[in-house]
């Protein structure tokens, strides 16, 4: 599921990689264009993609929920979005996992064999090698500072660090690239609405960690991340988001330590 908004030539660079690395049968690429967006819709029809389409600028948390409940439930309409069983093909259930794809994210290959070692190491939410277009490490996982705000580990740290080389088990990660098995996100009810492009990620893992979830990241998950791209950096709205989550998590004392396995490296 790939949400955007506005910006179609994101999202081919998305779908091509997504069809270079792909095998058949080929899994089903959802894209949840919002807003404006006719040219990404038109485009990803002529594809063959899958589209849903909504005039109303949708949220990440918005979009996101849109897409996987068309995929996990009959199509419905809702928060002005126009969806037909011909944009949105039905795939024979059970639906195993749901992949969250930002629409700067392109791909690369040996993802899909990342995703089944760690779903046969019983991994139920796996978080991507995420890489700057220069090849520098944006996301191997998420950790805290000691006043609980998320952060990205190795973050600007090259490619090859040795600490990024296998995978790890963390208590957080971004979606910009992450799967999900589809029975955490059910039992969840999806994200959490009332964040607005900020954190709705480290609430949901929050989350499933409280039903014992275990959350990771695999190397041969990898992915160049351009990062920002729609939505740019809006430090206002993500002080708002952060206050959101500090309230839910951090002051009412839900989240604590020791919080999850711990590794020396978390400062790095």
């Amino acid at each position: 599921v790939c949400p955007s908004l506005e910006r179609q030539d994101l999202v081919q660079d998305l779908v091509h990689s997504f069809l270079d690395i792909s095998q058949e049968p080929r899994p089903l690429l959802l894209v949840v264009a919002s807003g404006q967006d006719d040219g990404t819709a038109g485009w990803c029809r002529n594809q063959g993609i899958a589209v849903i389409t909504s005039e109303r600028p949708l949220a990440y948390a918005q979009a996101v929920n849109l897409g996987v409940r068309s995929l996990l439930e009959p199509p419905a309409s809702g928060l002005g979005a126009t969806i037909s069983n011909e944009e949105v093909p039905s795939p024979p259930p059970p639906i195993r996992w749901i992949l969250l794809l930002n629409n700067d994210i392109l791909l690369q290959l040996g993802f899909w064999e990342g995703l089944e070692e760690m779903a046969s190491l019983g991994y139920e939410i796996v978080g991507s090698k995420l890489l700057y277009p220069d090849g520098r490490i944006q996301h191997y996982g998420k950790w805290f500072t000691l006043d609980f705000y998320p952060f990205h580990v190795l973050r600007y740290q090259p490619a090859d660090h040795p600490l990024a080389q296998d995978p790890r088990p963390f208590p957080d990660v971004t979606f910009a690239c992450t799967a999900i098995r589809a029975d955490i996100w059910t039992v969840l009810g999806g994200l959490d609405e009332n964040y607005s492009n900020g954190f709705e990620d480290d609430d949901f893992c929050l989350r499933a960690r409280e039903r014992g979830a275990q959350i990771g990241v695999h190397p041969k998950m990898l992915a160049i991340h351009k990062e920002a791209q729609t939505s740019g950096l809006d430090h206002d709205n993500k002080a708002l988001q952060w206050q959101r989550f500090r309230d839910t998590w951090v002051t009412s004392g839900r989240i604590s330590w020791p919080l999850g396995v711990h590794i020396g490296w978390r400062f790095v």
